[in-house]
C-alpha cells in the first residue's frame, strides 16, 4: 500500500490510463463512441481495514457490534482485491487505518469531491467525525480546496453515502435520510455554487414507504452505470427513487434488477466493480446491460464482511479527477 509521502505524478497517470483500452472496442471510432458516457477519474482513495472492524457501526439504531461476527482476516482479504482492481484500473492511494476508528476504512462518507473542490462531511454519527481528518490531510496533499461542514451551522449532517454525482452534466443528487438533512444539503449547494454547472438536487428519501426507509443511503438503492445510466432495484422501491430524482425528465435511462444489494456499483473509467449475487436474473441483466449493450467491462467484488456493517462497494473509496 500506499505511504502518505508518496506522490503520484502526471506521468503516472498517463502510463496507467494506457493499460485501459477495452478488447470489446473493435476501431478508434468504437472507443470513442463507447466511452462518451464515462467519467475518466485519474485517482482513487482508499484506506486500510482497521482490526476493530468488528465494532464499526450498524443502521440498528447506529449502535456497535453487528448481527453477523465479522471475519478482519476475511474482510482484509476482500478489502486487498477491491484495491489491486482499482490500481489495475487507475492510481490508487491508500491512507493507513487507525484503530480507533472502527468504520474508517468505509471513507466515502468523509467527503464529497468534485473536481479539485471537497466539502468535508460532518456525518450524523458523532463517533465517525475523527474519521474526516486524514482524509481531509491527504486532499489537500493532492491540492484540494476544502470546506469544511463542521465548521458550518451545527446541525448540517452528510454522508458521502448519499451523494451521487454525475460528472457529465454536473448533477449532484443528495439523498435527504436519516445521515444526511436540509442543512447539509444546503451547505453542499453553497459550497460548490461557484465550480462551473454543478447543480445540487435533493432526493426526499423520507417520503418513501416507511419499510423501504431502512436503507442507509441514497447509494444503497441506486448508482451510475455511466452518465446516462441508473442501476435500480425492480419493483416500488426503485420506481419510487427514479421519481423523486426526476430522473426520466433529466434524461436518464435505467437498468433495473432483482437484487437491491447489486444495485450499488464503483463505475470507473470502463470497468464496474459488481458485487456477487446469487440472483441469477440480476446477473444476466447485469452482464447485458454492462458488457453487450455498453461494451463495459464488470468485475465481481465481493464485500459480504462489510456488508454485516452496512457498508457497500462504494463506500470504500473515492474517486477524485483532479
Amino acid at each position: 500500500s500506499h505511504h502518505l509521502s508518496q506522490t503520484i505524478t502526471p506521468t503516472t497517470k498517463i502510463l496507467r490510463r494506457k493499460q485501459l483500452l477495452l478488447p470489446s472496442a473493435s476501431s478508434p471510432l468504437s472507443i470513442q463512441t463507447k466511452t462518451q458516457t464515462r467519467t475518466n477519474y485519474t485517482l482513487a482513495l482508499t484506506r486500510q481495514v482497521p482490526p476493530t472492524l468488528s465494532k464499526a457501526l450498524t443502521s440498528s439504531h447506529n449502535s456497535p457490534s453487528p448481527p453477523s461476527p465479522i471475519s478482519f482476516k476475511n474482510a482484509q482479504t476482500q478489502h486487498d482485491s477491491y484495491h489491486s482492481t482499482l490500481r489495475s484500473i487507475l492510481p490508487t492511494f491508500t491512507i493507513p487505518q487507525d484503530p480507533s476508528q472502527p468504520d474508517c476504512v468505509f471513507l466515502e462518507d468523509t467527503a464529497v469531491v468534485i473536481g479539485t473542490h471537497a466539502v468535508l462531511n460532518r456525518m450524523a454519527s458523532p463517533s465517525r467525525r475523527p474519521e474526516v481528518d486524514a482524509v481531509h490531510d491527504v486532499l489537500l496533499q493532492f491540492g484540494v480546496t476544502v470546506d469544511d461542514m463542521r465548521r458550518g451551522e451545527e446541525e448540517a449532517t452528510c454522508d458521502g453515502g448519499d451523494v451521487l454525482y454525475n460528472r457529465g452534466n454536473g448533477e449532484v443528487f443528495v439523498g435527504l435520510s436519516s445521515r444526511t438533512n436540509e442543512a447539509g444539503v444546503r451547505f453542499l449547494r453553497e459550497s460548490f455554487a461557484p465550480t462551473a454547472g454543478v447543480r445540487v438536487i435533493p432526493v426526499p428519501l423520507h417520503l418513501l414507504q416507511e419499510e423501504e426507509e431502512s436503507f442507509l443511503h441514497l447509494k444503497s438503492i441506486v448508482t451510475h452505470v455511466d452518465e446516462r445510466t441508473l442501476l435500480l432495484p425492480r419493483g416500488r422501491l426503485g420506481d419510487e427513487v427514479y421519481k423523486l430524482m426526476d430522473a426520466e425528465r433529466r434524461g436518464y435511462t435505467s437498468i433495473r434488477v432483482p437484487d437491491v444489494a447489486s444495485c450499488n456499483v464503483v463505475s470507473v473509467n470502463g470497468v464496474v466493480l459488481a458485487s456477487p449475487t446469487e440472483c441469477e436474473e440480476t446477473k444476466l441483466i447485469l452482464e447485458r446491460e454492462i458488457v453487450e449493450v455498453r461494451g463495459m467491462r464488470i468485475v465481481y467484488e465481493d464485500a459480504s464482511e462489510f456488508a454485516k456493517c452496512d457498508g457497500a462497494l462504494t463506500c470504500k473509496s473515492i474517486l477524485l479527477t483532479i
